[in-house]
């Protein structure tokens, strides 16, 4: 794979928002017995999976060889959080030569928690290596440690495009990477949620920074497999139709989705989750402030709201229609046109 379609923009052609979780869902995974590929693999948007396993001593292990200075075990260290080698070297330049070299981690971070289901913590290890972010997943095993899924994603040379983790885009870990917290028949429970940007573009040539498409993906582990159980476009923001054009003060179409999980589906008869939509214009002064997504939200207006639940058998969620659901819960909170804003996210 070309490096420069990893870190730099990609053609992908991001589908219309409609109404109703059936527009928003992404596509399935590949079924667990054809998803073990050595290769990464287009996951969704700007991010790329691979589900084959790797053995760790440990993450803490995994943390040190990333951080040492000898180039072999951070090599190592990379590779073992799924890296390859186009990832791992950088261009290296010196007063007379150039040449190539294992790359130092930007930022790097390890976290511990059980994702899916209970149990023994796994670990989600995080790094940033120039305009790129990985991120690896690992399990207990024996008295060892097993990596089960390993993620990487270009990280805009421009920062994210929301406002949560840091207010200029400077912390690219802490808006790619999340944990967030759902209900599983009333117990708390925690899950793998990653959100990558596409920008319009052609190859590795960027358009426009002002326009872009933000998803968001969660994932659960379920027999020892990282799931996927639900996709969707998170963040649009269209504010021209070329990418030519001048920078002046113009008008953006925003539009804005919120996953909302909650406790109530863990009966037949009730939904598990909200996917509320939310759209409006914001007017965006152009360059030098094209990101300031809490002041651009604030005048959105309620779109649409579907109830889902959460499918035992596929580990997916998939839109559902309750019969019941308490008083003053579900989409009922929604209507009358205020803006779209869950009391809670995530």
């Amino acid at each position: 794979m070309d490096r420069a379609v990893v870190i730099g923009g990609l053609v992908f052609l991001c589908a219309q928002f409609g109404v109703g979780a059936a527009a928003a869902a992404q596509s399935a995974p590949k079924a667990t017995q054809q998803r073990r590929s050595p290769e990464f693999e287009k996951e969704l948007a700007n991010l790329y999976s691979r589900y084959d396993r790797a053995a760790w001593q440990s993450p803490e292990a995994v943390m040190a060889g990333l951080h040492s200075q000898n180039d072999d075990a951070r090599l190592n260290a990379l590779h073992l959080l799924g890296a390859l080698d186009e990832d791992a070297y950088e261009s290296m330049h010196g007063k007379n030569a150039d040449w190539e070299g294992v790359a130092d981690p930007w930022q790097s971070e390890l976290r511990y928690v059980a994702l899916g289901a209970g149990g023994p913590q796994d670990a989600i290890v995080a790094v940033q290596l120039r305009g790129l972010v990985l991120v690896a997943v690992a399990v207990p095993k024996d008295k060892v440690w097993e990596r089960v899924a390993a993620f990487k994603c270009g990280s805009s040379a421009f920062g994210t495009k929301d406002s949560y983790g840091s207010a200029n885009g400077g912390d690219p870990l802490g808006t790619t990477v999340d944990i967030g917290r759902f209900y599983d028949r009333g117990f708390e429970r925690h899950e793998l949620v990653l959100s990558v940007v596409d920008f319009p573009g052609s190859g590795a040539r960027m358009y426009a920074i002002d326009d872009y498409v933000q998803h968001e993906a969660h994932f659960r582990l379920y027999g020892g497999e990282l799931l996927r159980t639900i996709a969707f476009e998170r963040r649009s923001r269209s504010c021209h139709d070329d990418g030519y054009s001048v920078r002046k003060v113009h008008d953006c179409s925003i539009h804005r989705r919120w996953f909302y999980p909650y406790g109530f589906g863990y009966t037949s008869s009730m939904a598990g989750a909200l996917l509320v939509e939310a759209e409006g214009v914001a007017q965006s002064p152009g360059y030098d402030f094209p990101f300031q997504t809490d002041l651009e939200e604030r005048n959105l207006k309620f779109r649409s709201c579907s109830t889902l639940k959460f499918n035992d058998e596929t580990h997916q969620f998939e839109p559902f229609t309750p019969p019941e659901m308490p008083y003053g819960a579900g989409c009922a909170a929604f209507v009358g046109g205020e803006p779209a804003r869950p009391p809670a996210v995530r």
